[in-house]
């Protein structure tokens, strides 16, 4: 096996590629020390890991981070961003195929200019590979109220700017950064306030404004706009997010409703692909005043959405709600604080970043598949016990700054961090691991530096970075080729059976032309072996040392010897179940059947002139072999 391929199958076998018994649960705490980590946003990357993006309170000024963890929410590595004499922070963040890209906002660090946004896009260890700085007409004199990055059907992406009181903005580049179109909604009906939100489907892009839900084509030219009200009141609905489903759209709203004292009501309901209302809709308690931030798809057709109210204008109640496909509520969760939408793992679970002002500290959750970790319980009420691992980042693994110059990208002097022992390492949800492999090889099998030479099923017992037991279960086949071979009255047979095969003449190291039977009858006195492939096994006999014997003579003439049509071969008793073969000088068999009496042909059939071996055998299995010769 290959030794690179065999590294990587010990390393995906103790650190990555368990079949878990269980879901992984924890709860990091990002925040250290003076180093605040303040998450913007997650994703899960392919290797089952998470990528953190956000910003890093510096003394009096911000730099952008994007921070790569395992599974477990160790951080593997960490980069930061900045530029002298500015804040950044990155909003958002995808995967793409080879590597991350993401969004980050930049404003001087004394708030004198309104700031800009840039788009990066970096390899899978963050160095960037290009970014971007985006300047719409009106980025100096108004700031940037919302702002969402997508990832397009065709393999680019879009951004959506919304800059107070100035309108939308949407930008639609390819995976390379190169801009192919762009569209401002300035001072239109759909651009006025509110949150965004904005997906693609099918081609075509939907978002959510103000008071609307819009569609639009492919190169961002409105199809058709919607405004919803509630039919008793006439309240205007205000979407704040959506979400596609099989049927069309899920919408999170909010309204304004005269008759409560409670300020707006929040509201979730279903529409076709016309924008129509159809289906199930879902009304909060009429004394909650708040909104739906962010809804996300999930692998059994449901959603999860985060959710907060307010009371006096703050935020004071977060929650994590799964929807079934129905809208029948699966579980209610408080988030204390979220800071970014909440998605599904591959373990169809659930993670998150959140922020808690009480403490002043920003956490990172991983849940299982009904919202819990082991320690958090339903309400928040239990110990935030989870401290970031600040010590896997090691000072061979450099966290590297990068300064963002204008419209390009420089690197500043290596700067290495050094971070002491974890404040609480006494709380970690992982359980037990187990793995399983299934492997086939030839001959013996190396795994672990342990050799196996038998098929069978073997187990093993390591220790994961964590500490505890990754049992793998190695199911092994084994396939054994045969290199011996024998002389059956001068004619040579591999005894490994199924295979193809070339006879090899040892003395010249040379393949014999046309040799490509299980047996050979040599030509001459000397020296062979055969090569052979079995079942994708590969093997060579040792050279076998041949020498011509006379056998024993039965009674029997062939005559004509040589013959043009046919011969005949004349026995002095009967036979019975006698077997008569006939062979080229490469030991191909050519005819074969049993015979019994006195007399049998040979006929030509469509054999070319040549000399061939006739092999009788008796029913005594007493063998001879003469040759004839055809003209």
């Amino acid at each position: 096996m290959n030794k690179l391929f065999k590294f990587f199958l010990i390393l995906a076998a103790v650190f990555g590629a368990e079949r878990m018994h269980g879901q992984v649960t924890f709860e990091k705490n990002t925040t250290y020390q003076q180093d605040k980590y303040i998450a913007k946003n997650v994703n899960q990357s392919i290797d089952s890991g998470f990528v953190l993006v956000g910003y890093k309170k510096i003394s009096n000024f911000k730099v952008g981070f994007l921070m790569k963890t395992n599974k477990y929410g160790d951080t593997t590595w960490i980069k930061h961003y900045q530029r002298a004499g500015e804040d950044i922070s990155i909003n958002d963040v995808k995967i793409v195929e080879n590597g991350y890209l993401f969004s980050c906002f930049c404003r001087a660090t004394d708030l004198s200019t309104i700031g800009y946004p840039i788009i990066i896009h970096t390899d899978l260890f963050g160095e960037i590979l290009w970014s971007k700085k985006i300047q719409d007409p009106t980025y100096a004199t108004n700031s940037v109220y919302e702002n969402k990055l997508i990832l397009t059907e065709d393999g680019g992406f879009l951004y959506f700017l919304k800059r107070q009181n100035s309108g939308l903005f949407i930008y639609k580049f390819n995976l390379n950064g190169d801009l192919e179109w762009s569209k401002n909604y300035y001072n239109s009906s759909v651009s006025n306030y509110g949150n965004i939100d904005i997906i693609q489907k099918e081609g075509n892009y939907y978002f959510v404004s103000n008071s609307y839900f819009v569609k639009l084509n492919a190169a961002g030219e409105l199809i058709w706009k919607k405004s919803y009200k509630i039919p008793e009141t006439e309240e205007l609905l205000f979407p704040t997010s959506l979400a596609a489903n099989p049927n069309g759209f899920i919408l999170g709203c909010h309204f304004y409703d005269d008759n409560s004292n409670s300020g707006n009501q929040v509201c979730l309901f279903n529409v076709d692909t016309v924008g129509n209302i159809f289906g199930w809709s879902y009304l909060f308690s009429d004394n909650e005043n708040g909104d739906i931030f962010t809804i996300t798809n999930t692998s059994d057709n449901g959603h999860v959405i985060t959710y907060s109210t307010s009371t006096s204008g703050e935020f004071t109640d977060y929650r994590i709600i799964k929807f079934d496909s129905n809208g029948n509520i699966n579980f209610s969760k408080n988030a204390r604080n979220w800071s970014s939408s909440v998605k599904e793992t591959y373990d169809k679970g659930y993670f998150y970043a959140y922020f808690n002002e009480e403490s002043d500290t920003e956490y990172f959750n991983k849940t299982d598949s009904l919202g819990n970790t082991s320690c958090h319980d339903a309400y928040g009420s239990g110990n935030h016990c989870c401290d970031f691992n600040k010590d896997s980042v090691t000072e061979n693994q450099v966290i590297s700054y990068f300064s963002l110059l204008n419209n390009s990208i420089t690197n500043l002097p290596i700067q290495i961090f050094r971070y002491g022992q974890n404040i609480n390492t006494t709380c970690t949800s992982v359980i037990n691991t187990s793995s399983i492999f299934n492997e086939f090889a030839c001959n013996d099998f190396t795994f672990n530096n342990q050799t196996y030479n038998e098929s069978g099923t073997y187990y093993q017992v390591l220790q994961n970075h964590l500490g505890y037991d990754s049992t793998i279960t190695l199911n092994l086949t084994i396939t054994n080729i045969n290199t011996s071979i024998t002389n059956n009255s001068n004619i040579l047979s591999a005894v490994q059976a199924g295979g193809i095969y070339q006879w090899i003449d040892c003395a010249t190291n040379t393949a014999i032309a046309g040799a490509t039977n299980q047996t050979f009858a040599p030509p001459s006195n000397g020296s062979y072996a055969v090569e052979m492939s079995f079942a994708n096994c590969q093997g060579t006999t040792p050279c076998f040392e041949y020498a011509f014997v006379e056998l024993p003579e039965m009674s029997f003439q062939i005559y004509p010897n040589p013959f043009t049509t046919e011969t005949s071969i004349v026995f002095n008793i009967p036979q019975t179940n006698t077997k008569v073969q006939l062979y080229d000088v490469l030991g191909h068999e050519l005819q074969s059947f049993l015979f019994s009496g006195m007399e049998c042909k040979i006929n030509r059939q469509d054999l070319s002139a040549s000399m061939y071996l006739v092999k009788i055998t008796d029913q005594n299995n007493q063998s001879t072999i003469r040759k004839v010769i055809l003209e």
